[in-house]
């Protein structure tokens, strides 16, 4: 899908002569070496283990493909982790009832949680702004303890418990890092509406 598809979404506007293109990629992706957050110059985890590995490889042919394709003016937008209604993270997701269930421990290190605007960046992003890469997260990063603890006490379940083992599909090369919105905020005059996942999570799972 992120190769492959990529080519063909490309291809199409090229053909059909609409000259802006903007794709999905993700910003936990970066290298887990370094500052805690990261912005989009930072380099990738393209050495990490698989599976992460094959999901790295993939989007950075995506990136490539959207921003380096000529006459078009293409945009990649690395959303963080969405959470809100339909996601993993809603009341019916999958990811909160294992949190209910006490199935989700801390893992240090984990990567942050951040905020479900990806639509609004979308359109800015359809509407202005240069071509490139920009991380569409909220004005919080955080790591998997710090946020995992406030999400479990809004949907009602007990505290997440320390893992004793590193579960998977975590694995000690994942300590991933947060990622700075500054540029997009910047070029492309969005913002979050919830600058911070704490009251976002409060307002969303209401």
């Amino acid at each position: 899908m992120r190769t492959e598809g990529t080519r063909i979404l490309v291809d199409a506007p090229r053909a059909g002569g609409a000259s802006r293109v903007v794709a999905q990629s993700i910003a936990f992706a970066y290298a887990p070496t370094g500052d805690r957050v990261k912005d989009e110059d930072a380099a990738l985890f393209t050495d990490a283990p698989p599976p992460v590995g094959g999901v790295v490889a993939a989007i950075v042919e995506l990136e490539h493909l959207v921003t380096g394709t000529a006459r078009i003016e293409g945009l990649v937008l690395r959303y963080g982790m969405l959470y809100g209604p339909g996601t993993y993270y809603d009341r019916r997701g999958s990811t909160a009832a294992d949190i209910v269930a006490a199935r989700v421990p801390l893992v240090e290190g984990a990567t942050g949680m951040y905020v479900e605007d990806a639509a609004s960046a979308t359109v800015a992003a359809l509407e202005r702004g240069a071509p490139g890469i920009y991380n569409v997260v909220d004005d919080e990063p955080a790591p998997q303890p710090e946020w995992l603890p406030v999400l479990a006490q809004v949907l009602g379940a007990d505290p997440p418990a320390a893992a004793e083992i590193l579960p998977p599909p975590y694995a000690p090369e994942m300590s991933l890092r947060g990622a700075s919105n500054a540029k997009a905020k910047r070029d492309l005059g969005w913002r979050p509406r919830y600058a911070s996942w704490r009251e976002g999570f409060a307002a969303s799972l209401a």
